[in-house]
């Protein structure tokens, strides 16, 4: 309700999520069986008037690297899946983001995203 969660950690150690992350993504990848899933679920909720807006919450360039390769993330078909099912995609700067342990943001820039998903948000509701 009070927008993306914001939290602080000292010291910062942007890499510390890595081998957190590295032992799920050697366990667990982006399907096509669970993208199509996806895009079946955003069909059926635009077709019934909710409107789907989707967004990659940022995250290091590490993490990000991380994800894409092992996790076999694959930002281009999501987005265009989501928006061919009849969803929304926000498309967000992550060098406008900082995190603290490459995967939480510091206070700042969560406020600023929280902003920034509210400006873009309510464009699409207001269409």
């Amino acid at each position: 309700m009070n927008g993306y969660v914001e939290s602080d950690k000292f010291p910062i150690d942007t890499l510390e999520a890595i081998p957190s992350y590295t032992k799920d993504f050697n366990n667990y990848q982006v399907e096509e069986k669970y993208t199509n899933t996806l895009f079946e679920q955003v069909q059926n909720l635009t077709k019934q008037g909710i409107h789907v807006i989707g967004y990659r919450p940022p995250v290091s360039q590490t993490l990000r690297i991380l994800e894409d390769s092992l996790g076999n993330y694959n930002e281009a078909e999501i987005k265009s899946g989501i928006q061919k099912a009849g969803g929304f995609w926000i498309d967000l700067d992550p060098s406008k983001y900082t995190t603290y342990d490459g995967s939480h943001l510091d206070k700042v820039p969560a406020e600023r995203l929280s902003t920034e998903l509210a400006i873009e948000i309510k464009k699409y509701i207001e269409e």
